[in-house]
């Protein structure tokens, strides 16, 4: 298991670690898309596969914002990067 940081109640996850993309997304996919973050956060992998997909990943940011908009930007990021 790779390196992880926990600073005042927020992750910060070491740039290679969890999961692939394609890993991340089939763990996120049991989930409804208009779930909050904030919801379903702390079950099984969902934060590890949240590090993994969407680069610099902070709770606070994400908290209050729906499965379906953190998978359209880790989905444009990773459209970007190609």
């Amino acid at each position: 298991m790779k390196d992880e940081i926990r600073h005042s109640g927020t992750s910060i996850s070491n740039p290679d670690y969890g999961f692939s993309f394609d890993e991340a997304i089939k763990l996120l996919a049991k989930y409804k898309t208009t779930s909050k973050i904030s919801r379903i956060y702390d079950y099984g992998k969902v934060a590890e596969a949240l590090w993994s997909i969407i680069p610099g990943f902070e709770y606070p940011d994400w908290d209050y914002k729906t499965l379906k908009q953190a998978l359209e930007y880790a989905y444009e990021i990773k459209r970007l990067k190609k």
